[in-house]
């Protein structure tokens, strides 16, 4: 398993989370089963672009944001890693802070 299938996963699952939403509700809202949400958040497998877009919309990450957030650093070649870093670390603080503020609201 790649690590960022199961840093998709984790990140999927967070979001999920946040939201109040079980399993069975984000199963539901995509026509899937809880099982296959499982699977996805335990980075088994990863789901489709169509799928994903799906899930970006119900959670409230955009489809790009959620694959850089979910992109690991091996991944990336090595002149580009200290700008993914970067671009990451912003990401990350961005997606934080949709949370905190869906918290307070």
């Amino acid at each position: 398993m790649k690590k960022s299938m199961l840093l998709l996963g984790e990140t999927i699952k967070r979001a999920r989370e946040d939201k109040g939403l079980s399993q069975k509700d984000l199963a539901m809202y995509l026509g899937k089963t809880p099982t296959y949400i499982s699977i996805i958040e335990r980075g088994v497998q990863v789901p489709s672009h169509d799928l994903l877009t799906k899930l970006g919309e119900k959670l409230d990450l955009p489809y790009p944001l959620l694959v850089l957030y979910s992109t690991s650093e091996e991944e990336v070649p090595k002149q580009n890693r200290k700008a993914f870093e970067t671009l990451k670390r912003t990401a990350a603080t961005l997606v934080e802070s949709m949370f905190r503020e869906e918290a307070t609201a």
